[in-house]
């Protein structure tokens, strides 16, 4: 994000989205600041390697029928965006969810992003994909500014 002392650009924002009520409210963030800003929104939802319930592979934009396989609220965060004016694309990958979030928010280029949201923890099929530790990674190593949602 490269800000002014009055003003900030920010044109690509990245969302981390687990299917916790905590991302469903990143995600209403990200839709407030994308129409703030003009900027376009990526959700990211990270895999575990141990559990593809739905991986489709990196880059492949999941349909809600995909998302359901996996998680209900993954398709949730979908719809979110689709109702919204704003630009977005879904993006699954697989791995460890910060260094994933980390790896992809700090992307060279026009594939880098100005803004990092995601919620102060999550829990999604059992498992804590965004849990209180990851946005604590994320934010303590991230050269992205990082805005956690409670």
């Amino acid at each position: 994000m490269k800000c002014a002392p009055t003003q900030c650009s920010i044109k690509r924002i990245l969302v981390a989205v687990d299917g916790s009520e905590n991302s469903l409210r990143a995600v209403e963030k990200s839709i407030e600041m994308a129409l703030s800003f003009s900027a376009s929104v990526v959700l990211l939802h990270v895999v575990s390697p141990s559990d593809p319930k739905y991986y489709s592979g990196k880059g492949k934009e999941p349909s809600c029928e995909e998302a359901e396989k996996g998680n209900s609220k993954l398709c949730e965060a979908i719809k979110m965006m689709e109702a919204s004016r704003v630009l977005f694309d879904p993006l699954v990958v697989t791995g460890n969810p910060a260094e994933a979030i980390l790896s992809e928010a700090e992307g060279e280029g026009e594939d880098g992003f100005d803004l990092i949201i995601l919620g102060s923890k999550g829990d999604s099929g059992g498992q804590r994909f965004l849990f209180g530790s990851v946005a604590q990674k994320v934010t303590q190593h991230s050269r992205v500014p990082v805005l956690v949602v409670p």
